[in-house]
């Protein structure tokens, strides 16, 4: 089956795909929100271990864990946006 038979043909204000899962925006913000603990995590058992490949990939989840609550920040001002032009609650 093709990747586009899967996908929604309309997307709700306050969903949006991620990686090829809808999600809404609390939830991309909470994912976030999780990667940037769990890299935070990963970064003190690196220092703790001297494992420089833990500590950098914990870096990395923090960074994507930023990017990934920020998508989810800025999909919710477009939303209020768009409800503000349009008028609809």
């Amino acid at each position: 089956m093709r990747k586009e038979a899967l996908m929604p043909r309309s997307v709700s204000a306050g969903t949006h795909l991620l990686g090829g899962e809808l999600m809404s925006t609390e939830t991309t913000k909470m994912k976030g929100q999780e990667k940037q603990v769990k890299g935070k995590v990963k970064q003190a058992v690196g220092r703790a271990t001297g494992n420089d490949r833990m500590k950098a990939s914990g870096s990395a989840d923090v960074a994507k864990g930023k990017a990934q609550s920020a998508l989810g920040d800025a999909s919710t001002k477009v939303k209020k946006i768009t409800k503000r032009i349009t008028g609809k609650r």
